[in-house]
């Protein structure tokens, strides 16, 4: 813009710097013409006044010289003298001249014009003498040309100097006029209301400034919006637990969540490039491929150890299909629980059709007469053993169900792990008493915050355990230190390859023994369940035939 205003200015100074040449030349053309018409009348006038007092016409010789020459010419027109021709005779008749004609009228004319006879261009003057003559004077255009000859060097100086003093002024109020502009392009990120008030801004470009500001706002508020459906976008992309994939009908990727970039694996960028540049799987790409061809479909992928429910649907808008989403939902867990499940249905079908069985003989034996009187005192003892023991086991697997889906955090409260495990083993002691196993209660006082029956529960269940595994003579310690429960026993122990099982539903490392202590499976499924609901971890240690510590720790 700056070079723009500066050649303009530039041009507008030469063109006027022309016309004033121009004008000025013209103005000094006039003023000398006036001037020579001026001195060229006088001088007529001089020698007009003196022709009365001369002897003859040729001492009119003496006034002329080579730029004035003079003429003596009669009324009629003849030439009677002339200064530059000593042929009088041969020379045409002069009356039809203007400043003859104007001379004879009044007495006195001047004119100007173009001499075939001197071959340029002349000025005249002539006036009528008291004898009825008329001279006339006449001086050639040359001495003009000599005067602006000598002038025009000077005039070509004063050009060049105007030109110089034109750039210089150009570039000074050029600069000065985009001053103003330049600092609303610099300040543009900061101009504000300031900026229209000041009092070196242009009033022309308070209404630019205004525009400017508002449109700024405007696109500050609208950039604003937009950072923050970005921000919302991101945080739901980063965030989602399932995987998710947009891609357009070419099948390059216009945007993938973060945990699909983990399931697939990415190592890189890959938005904008092709699917299959970010994975080869086949169930991925033909569910996508069939999405594409505006089929919704659902079918399913396993990577590593986990299965992934895949969901492909055509986003269609105005009517067009302009891209697919893929959604890959894990569900490895729901396999899993599905597969708990049916093994829990098959356990607890096994488990109660033992007992049944056996209360069904015994109650055959018994109805057929086929026991005698003390067989049935010993089969009806037998048939209460097997009652109780499926009754503990419907308990245990109410108590189980009621573990899966309550929510207990409404009845959490302050307690002493101390003094609820002191509790919790009371029921214990006569059957620890039994077996001749010592069961004993140490440690220093710890207060958490949790289910003061869940707590009971799972200490009552990790005594009762080691109670029933144990050793004759053996020993079940409960110790209580910073927020964690230990039950120590000295029994027969677990092996290493089962230690991570021993918490599954049903399991038993030993099953025959398992059946005569009376043992459901259940009772460290629960114990989990609780520690789980008290975001509590577990550890066990255990060594074959030397006994097993599993501590129980809260946080």
């Amino acid at each position: 813009m700056e070079n723009k205003v500066n050649t303009h200015m530039f041009v507008m100074g030469v063109f006027s710097i022309i016309i004033t040449i121009i004008f000025s030349v013209m103005a000094f053309y006039t003023a000398f013409e006036n001037q020579v018409t001026f001195d060229l009348s006088e001088r007529t006038d001089e020698i007009a006044t003196t022709y009365e007092y001369l002897h003859n016409k040729d001492e009119l010789q003496k006034f002329s010289n080579d730029k004035l020459r003079i003429t003596l010419i009669q009324s009629d027109g003849t030439v009677l003298f002339e200064s530059s021709s000593n042929d009088t005779d041969k020379m045409e008749n002069h009356l039809e001249r203007p400043e003859v004609q104007e001379a004879l009228k009044n007495g006195k004319g001047t004119s100007n014009r173009y001499s075939e006879t001197m071959n340029t261009d002349v000025f005249y003057c002539a006036k009528k003498l008291a004898d009825g003559n008329i001279i006339r004077l006449s001086q050639t255009t040359n001495i003009m040309y000599s005067f602006f000859s000598n002038v025009i060097p000077y005039l070509v100086l004063l050009m060049i100097i105007m030109l110089a003093v034109s750039i210089f002024l150009s570039v000074i109020l050029t600069k000065k006029l985009v001053k103003p502009i330049n600092r609303i392009a610099s300040e543009l990120e900061n101009i504000d209301e300031d900026t229209e008030n000041d009092e070196k801004i242009y009033d022309e470009l308070l209404p630019f400034i205004s525009e400017i500001r508002h449109r700024k706002e405007e696109i500050r508020e609208r950039l604003k919006l937009e950072r923050q459906e970005k921000n919302k976008l991101s945080a739901v992309l980063t965030n989602m637990s399932d995987g998710m994939i947009l891609v357009d009908q070419n099948k390059n990727i216009m945007l993938s969540s973060h945990k699909a970039e983990q399931i697939l694996g990415f190592d890189d960028d890959y938005t904008g490039k092709n699917i299959i540049y970010a994975s080869r799987r086949k169930e991925l790409t033909d569910s996508i491929n069939e999405a594409i061809n505006g089929k919704a479909n659902s079918s399913e992928m396993k990577i590593n150890d986990k299965i992934y429910q895949i969901r492909s649907n055509p986003i269609i808008i105005s009517g067009v299909q302009s891209a697919t989403m893929c959604l890959m939902i894990d569900v490895t867990e729901k396999y899993r629980m599905e597969q708990i499940k049916q093994e829990f249905t098959a356990n607890v079908s096994h488990e109660l059709k033992t007992p049944l069985t056996s209360i069904s003989g015994y109650a055959e034996m018994i109805e057929s007469g086929i026991a005698q009187n003390d067989d049935v005192k010993n089969f009806a003892g037998k048939i209460r053993l097997e009652s109780e023991r499926m009754i503990t086991l419907v308990k245990d697997i109410i108590r189980l169900s009621e573990l899966d889906e309550s929510d207990v955090r409404a009845e959490f409260e302050e307690i002493s792990l101390l003094g609820t495990a002191q509790e919790a083993v009371k029921p214990l002691y006569d059957s620890a008493e039994k077996k001749n196993i010592s069961l004993t209660v140490s440690g220093t006082d710890s207060r958490i915050t949790a289910n003061r029956y869940m707590i009971n529960e799972l200490i009552y269940n990790l005594c009762d355990n080691s109670i029933r595994y144990n050793k004759p003579n053996g020993k079940v310690s409960v110790k209580i230190s910073d927020k964690t429960v230990t039950v120590s026993d000295t029994g027969i122990g677990i092996p290493e390859e089962c230690q991570k099982r021993i918490f599954e539903r049903f399991y038993r490392v030993d099953k025959s023994r398992s059946k005569q202590t009376g043992g459901t499976g259940l009772g460290l499924a629960i114990v989990k369940h609780i520690a789980i609901q008290h975001n509590a971890e577990i550890k066990v240690e255990s060594e074959l035939d030397k006994g097993t510590s599993i501590s129980v720790i809260f946080k």
